[in-house]
């Protein structure tokens, strides 16, 4: 899945301002999320396991910039993110849209990704929509699932 287009909210960074190892925790999420172990991520990114690590447990608290556009580059994921995560870039500066595959990491495909920030596009441009038109969306998008559900089952 490639997720370069995909960006981080103030919000986003506000919460991980307050996670201790928020560079760290971030870079093994995804790296898992890949079923990649350390190993494979030291190797493809030409950087050291033992470096590795000390970046996902917090020992090292801000990488060079060389390592962190390695790992970005090996994980698929935008560098800038891993900037502001590791205090290069302060996170007021940092704009963007909802990164709905760092909230959401069981949404699988681009598809499943395209399809919700649509939706918040779209949500975002029509504020006159009540709670019973929201709660409607939700209704159909289950009526949607169980159908789907009831055709793999036959």
């Amino acid at each position: 899945m490639d997720m370069n287009s995909h960006n981080l909210t103030t919000k986003d960074l506000l919460w991980f301002r307050h996670e201790p190892n928020a560079l760290g925790t971030f870079i093994s999420d995804k790296r898992e999320q890949l079923n990649m172990t350390a190993n494979a991520l030291a190797e493809k990114s030409d950087i050291s396991r033992n470096e590795i690590v000390r970046i996902e447990t917090g020992q090292r608290k801000q990488p060079s910039l060389n390592n962190l556009r390695k790992i970005a580059s090996v994980l698929g994921i935008r560098y800038d993110i891993l900037l502001v995560l590791a205090g290069y870039i302060p996170h007021d500066e940092f704009g963007g849209e909802m990164d709905v595959f760092f909230h959401y990491p069981g949404l699988t495909s681009e598809a499943q990704i395209q399809t919700v920030e649509e939706i918040v596009r779209l949500l975002s441009l029509h504020p006159e929509l009540t709670t019973d038109d929201l709660n409607d969306v939700i209704k159909h998008l289950n009526l949607l699932i169980v159908a789907r559900q009831m055709q793999t089952k036959e």
